[in-house]
């Protein structure tokens, strides 16, 4: 599912594809492209040192702290564990506005912020046997099919030292709705499940924002 807060109703689209078929995943499997919110403010500073952006909506709350990050996971500085109903965990900046966008749990990386560059993190249930190499191979068919424009910027496989994969997907791309983003996800899937944590900036704010959200983005984990 993809969102924006700046489309039209009807132009809030849900982009799927089916899995390439080895055997052990069978035909017709959909995977869903994380969820994002097109930006219409980026700022081109770290969350912890831009400036406030006073609220346009209803107040936002602070990020759930789960009671303590997983001992194996390597924490950014200062950040704390957002954890969901949904099933993940993933530190944050404290000062994030912690809100709903659509319905996506959304995390907008100016303090108090209710629009521009932001972090989401979504989830998907998958059918047995579908590994984590199957996953991003049908979620970037689906991406390059639903935008002409569509450039996979970069991609690495991260084993952290809790022994979980998480792979990093950096690209950019004119979705039907939205205008053109640029985009950083992390994804980890589990026998069960798929998580993806993207960030969504535009393609000039992307550099010089991606490199202090990205630490972020590889502690998320399905609970």
């Amino acid at each position: 599912m993809i969102n924006s807060d700046d489309a039209p109703t009807d132009a809030k689209i849900s982009v799927q594809t089916a899995l390439s078929t080895p055997a052990d995943t069978g035909p017709g499997t959909a995977v869903t492209v994380a969820a994002s919110v097109a930006p219409n403010a980026a700022p081109s500073i770290p969350a912890s040192v831009a400036p406030t952006t006073p609220a346009t909506v209803a107040p936002t709350t602070p990020a759930t702290i789960a009671a303590a990050p997983p001992a194996s996971i390597v924490m950014p500085a200062g950040s704390v564990v957002a954890s969901d109903p949904a099933g993940w965990t993933m530190a944050v900046d404290p000062a994030w506005s912690d809100t709903s966008t659509n319905g996506v749990r959304t995390f907008f990386i100016q303090p108090a912020a209710t629009s521009g560059d932001n972090v989401n993190v979504t989830t998907e249930a998958l059918p047995p046997g579908v590994g984590i190499d199957a996953y991003v191979k049908a979620a970037l068919s689906t991406i390059g099919g639903a935008a002409p424009d569509f450039v996979l910027a970069g991609q690495r496989r991260d084993s952290a030292v809790d022994g979980v994969q998480v792979e990093l997907v950096a690209w950019s791309a004119t979705l039907p709705g939205l205008p053109k983003l640029a985009f950083l996800q992390a994804i980890v899937v589990t026998p069960t499940t798929a998580y993806i944590a993207t960030f969504t900036s535009p393609p000039e704010t992307m550099p010089n924002i991606a490199q202090f959200v990205e630490p972020y983005l590889l502690t998320v984990r399905g609970t």
